[in-house]
């Protein structure tokens, strides 16, 4: 790889899947589309920053304890300490809008009038390598999103987590920092 060029290593996301009619239908699923409703929950504003700070950040400890319907799949996870940590992070000033921005931001780039540009560079071919990895009991992404991963990035691989969930650094710590650290160990950066 040449000066500027970099890998990429993708976590329990969508593969941009050349996105032609035949890619969009194949995300567009019902499944996908049920899955990812909690998105448009999201979109107001105040009313989602509001309803994670009732009752004591209660769904957020839902979403983060483990062995509940959204949680970790492991039981050693996420600790009653590391759910406290969180719920102290968001108490901050303008911590949940910051975190809630990521899906405010997401949802117009795929539904509204597609600007060109933004269509355009997702139509591009990945030149660099690629790895996407996901969960098999992740709850919001289905793990065929990797499918046809290799036609918009032709140097890929796909990796799927077993017994794991949407928080797969949680519940898999070793197994995740071992394929990074592979990943970029068989596609080192390079300085020209």
């Amino acid at each position: 790889m040449g000066k500027g060029q970099f890998s990429q290593l993708l976590l329990h996301t969508a593969v941009p899947s050349t996105c032609d009619s035949r890619a969009q239908s194949h995300f567009l699923t019902l499944s996908n589309c049920f899955r990812s409703l909690y998105v448009l929950s999201f979109q107001a504003p105040v009313i989602p920053e509001l309803s994670l700070r009732r009752q004591d950040y209660k769904l957020l400890a839902v979403i983060l304890k483990p062995g509940t319907s959204f949680g970790p799949v492991s039981p050693t996870a996420m600790s009653s300490m590391d759910i406290e940590l969180y719920k102290h992070a968001f108490e901050k000033k303008g911590a949940a809008t910051a975190a809630l921005n990521y899906y405010r931001a997401l949802l117009p780039l795929i539904t509204y009038a597609p600007l060109p540009r933004v269509w355009e560079a997702l139509r591009r071919i990945l030149r660099m390598p690629v790895c996407a990895a996901m969960a098999d009991n992740d709850l919001a992404l289905e793990p065929s999103l990797m499918d046809n991963l290799e036609k918009v990035a032709p140097i890929s691989e796909t990796h799927l987590f077993k017994n794991c969930s949407h928080w797969m650094p949680f519940d898999q710590p070793d197994a995740v920092s071992n394929l990074i650290r592979e990943f970029c160990k068989k596609h080192p950066l390079k300085n020209d």
